[in-house]
């Protein structure tokens, strides 16, 4: 509850880590990147995100994460597929069946936001091609 907060920041920061040694350092030193370290971490705090009811989750990765690194657009997108799929799993122990519905409402009413993230994110894909 109280150490929740902090999960979900060091959960972040090893996202971002991760991530960009995917996208950046890996090709560059000529060697593999762990890309399913990156998707669990999506999956990890996309369950957090869900557990916590952080309804502005999708809205705060996109100014934390994407903003500063449009590099991670495809790792972004990742964790924003994660999300839906979370909130729709069997496998998460909600407080209520009421709380999980209400997270899902608020996904479904954020669906133009999440378009225009998804957005950003295809945009800045495009870009590191370029």
């Amino acid at each position: 509850p109280s150490s929740l907060p902090s999960l979900r920041d060091s959960l972040l920061q090893h996202f971002v880590t991760h991530a960009t040694d995917a996208v950046v350092r890996a090709p560059l030193e000529n060697r593999p990147a762990n890309r399913p370290l990156v998707t669990r971490l999506s999956m990890a705090i996309a369950s957090l995100a869900v557990q916590m009811g952080w309804t502005t989750c999708l809205s705060d990765i996109s100014q934390g994460i994407l903003t500063p690194h449009p590099e991670l657009g495809p790792a972004v997108l990742e964790l924003f597929r994660s999300v839906p799929e979370e909130a729709d799993s069997n496998r998460l122990v909600a407080a209520s069946e009421e709380e999980l519905w209400h997270y899902r409402d608020v996904l479904r009413n954020s669906a133009p936001v999440v378009l225009g993230l998804c957005e950003r994110a295809v945009q800045s894909i495009g870009n590191n091609n370029q």
